[in-house]
């Protein structure tokens, strides 16, 4: 089995890329827009990311977490919902 090791850092970013960072409602969005962060590039260089350029600005990137990185970041008893699960229970 492999452990993986992240930085405070990329843990607060990858949980905020996720909607895990507010309260207790968990909103799976799964991106992160901002200039380039060495955080990020590593996370993508270590193949637990990708970034592309955003559509919206041009020069941001957006990093989005790879499915099985996702679950690296949830805390005991944290799971995802998707929004539109979400909204089909309310």
């Amino acid at each position: 089995m492999a452990v993986y090791e992240f930085s405070d850092e990329q843990v607060e970013m990858a949980r905020h890329a996720l909607g895990l960072d507010r309260g207790k409602k968990i909103a799976f969005r799964n991106f992160y827009r901002c200039s380039s962060n060495p955080d990020w590039d590593d996370l993508v260089r270590r193949g637990f990311a990708t970034c592309s350029v955003s559509a919206i600005t041009g020069i941001d990137c957006v990093y989005r977490l790879s499915k099985e990185a996702m679950y690296f970041f949830l805390n005991t008893g944290e799971r995802l919902i998707r929004e539109r699960e979400e909204r089909e229970r309310a």
